[in-house]
C-alpha cells in the first residue's frame, strides 16, 4: 500500500513538472508572467517554451534580456534607446524563479506541428546564439510580446488575434495604463510624457504589446475557417503578489494636500510678509523639468507615443530658466509679470483642454491650481493689495 502511494506521488510530481504530458511530439507554448513587484515588471512578460522530448530539450526563450539595474534604465526606456536581445532559459529554472518571487505564470499550448516547431526552434536558437542580434525597445512596437508574434507568424498555423466579444475599442494609452495601477505617480508622469498619438484607437493586433492582452487575444482558426479558438490557459505558478488596485485617482488627495499647503503659505506671504522665493523657484524648476522632458522625448526619441504633446501649453520651456534666475535680484522684479503670463496660459489651457485631442491625467487640473495660487499671491503682494485679517 505504501509502495502504491509512493508510486502515485512520483507520478504526480513528474507529470506536474511537464504540462505537455507524455509522448514524443514536439510542442511550443506561450508563457505569460503576471505583474511583478517592480515597475519594470508591472506589465508582466511573455516568452515561448519549446519542448522536444526526443532531444531532451525544454527551453524558454525570452525577448527581454537587459540589465534593469543599469544607469538611466527608465530614461532610456522612455527614449526608445534601450537595447535587448533573446535569452534561452531552462524551463525548470524559469518556473522556479517565478515560484521564488511569487509572480504568477500561465501556459498556453499552441497548435503547431512538429515541422513548424522545429522551424521556430531553429529561428529562436539562431537569434539567441547571435552576439550581434539586438533590438531597440519600444513600448508598443518592439517588446517581449510583439517579437513573439513576429516569430510565430513565420509558421502561420492560422494564427489570429481575436478580441473577446466584451472588449471595447481602446487606445495605446488606455491599454498601457492597465499596467500602472500600483504606480500612480509613475503613471501620472508617463501620461504627461505621452502625446496625442497615444490616444489613437487601435485594433486587436496592436494591443498585444501588453502580455496579458496577448494571452487573451491569441487565437487560431478552426477547420470551419469561420471560427477561432483561444488556447486553454494552464496556471504553472500562483500569483502571490498583492495587487493594490490603485489608479491615478488615488493621487487626487495628495495633490489637493500639496495645493492646500501652498495656498496657506501664499496667504502667510501676503499677511506676514513671508519670503517664498525658494518655493517659487522650486515650482518653476519642477515645471521646467517636465517641459524639458516632454521636448526631449518628443524630438529625440523614436517612440511615436511621445510625439505631438499638448502638455507644453502649460509646461512652458521658460519655467526652468526663470526658476534659476529668481535667485538674482536683478530678475526678481520680473517675477510678478512672469507669474501673470504663466497664470494666463494656465487658465487658457484649463478652458480648452476638453477640446484638445489628447487625454490628460485626472489630477492635472489640481496640479495646475498651484501656479494660479502663486500668481494671485505675488500679484497681490507686489501691488500692495491688502488681504482682510482680523
Amino acid at each position: 500500500m505504501r509502495l502504491n502511494f509512493a508510486l502515485l506521488f512520483f507520478i504526480i510530481l513528474f507529470s506536474s513538472g511537464n504540462s505537455f504530458g507524455e509522448g514524443s511530439e514536439k510542442k511550443i507554448s506561450l508563457l505569460t508572467s503576471d505583474f511583478g513587484p517592480n515597475l519594470y515588471e508591472t506589465f508582466g512578460h511573455s516568452a515561448l517554451r519549446v519542448l522536444d522530448p526526443q532531444k531532451k530539450v525544454d527551453e524558454v526563450y525570452s525577448f527581454g534580456n537587459f540589465n534593469f539595474l543599469s544607469s538611466n534604465f527608465y530614461i532610456n526606456t522612455l527614449k526608445g534607446k534601450l537595447t535587448y536581445n533573446l535569452k534561452a532559459i531552462p524551463f525548470d529554472q524559469y518556473v522556479q524563479e517565478h515560484n521564488k518571487s511569487g509572480q504568477g505564470l500561465t501556459e498556453q499550448i499552441l497548435p503547431y506541428k512538429n515541422n513548424q516547431v522545429t522551424e521556430i526552434h531553429q529561428t529562436l536558437e539562431k537569434i539567441a546564439s547571435s552576439r550581434n542580434y539586438t533590438l531597440e525597445y519600444d513600448f508598443f512596437e518592439s517588446n517581449c510580446s510583439t517579437e513573439i508574434i513576429k516569430i510565430l507568424e513565420t509558421q502561420n498555423a492560422n494564427l489570429s488575434l481575436q478580441a473577446p466579444a466584451q472588449n471595447s475599442q481602446t487606445t495605446y494609452r488606455k491599454t498601457f495604463n492597465e499596467g500602472l495601477n500600483n504606480y500612480p505617480w509613475s503613471g501620472f508622469l508617463i501620461n504627461i510624457c505621452f502625446g496625442d498619438l497615444a490616444d489613437i484607437p487601435i485594433s486587436e493586433s496592436k494591443q498585444v504589446f501588453f502580455p496579458d492582452r496577448l494571452r487573451k487575444l491569441i487565437s487560431f482558426e478552426t477547420s470551419n475557417e469561420s471560427t477561432y479558438y483561444n488556447p486553454a490557459i494552464t496556471r504553472l505558478s500562483a500569483n502571490l503578489i498583492s495587487q493594490h488596485n490603485k489608479n491615478q485617482n488615488s493621487l487626487l488627495p495628495q495633490l489637493l494636500a500639496i495645493a492646500l499647503s501652498i495656498a496657506v503659505l501664499s496667504y502667510l506671504e501676503c499677511a506676514k510678509s513671508l519670503d517664498l522665493t525658494l518655493l517659487d523657484s522650486l515650482i518653476l524648476i519642477l515645471f521646467g523639468g517636465v517641459s524639458l522632458m516632454i521636448i526631449v522625448f518628443w524630438i529625440f526619441t523614436k517612440n511615436h507615443a511621445n510625439h505631438i504633446n499638448f502638455n507644453l501649453f502649460w509646461a512652458l520651456p521658460s519655467h526652468g530658466a526663470m526658476g534659476i534666475l529668481l535667485f538674482s535680484k536683478r530678475f526678481k522684479k520680473f517675477l510678478s509679470a512672469y507669474w501673470l503670463i504663466t497664470g494666463f496660459t494656465t487658465i487658457t489651457f484649463l478652458f480648452i483642454m476638453a477640446f484638445i485631442p489628447q487625454s490628460f491625467p485626472s489630477g492635472l487640473p489640481i496640479l495646475l491650481i498651484i501656479p494660479l495660487i502663486r500668481m494671485i499671491s505675488i500679484i497681490y503682494r507686489h501691488h500692495s493689495l491688502p488681504i482682510a485679517t482680523k
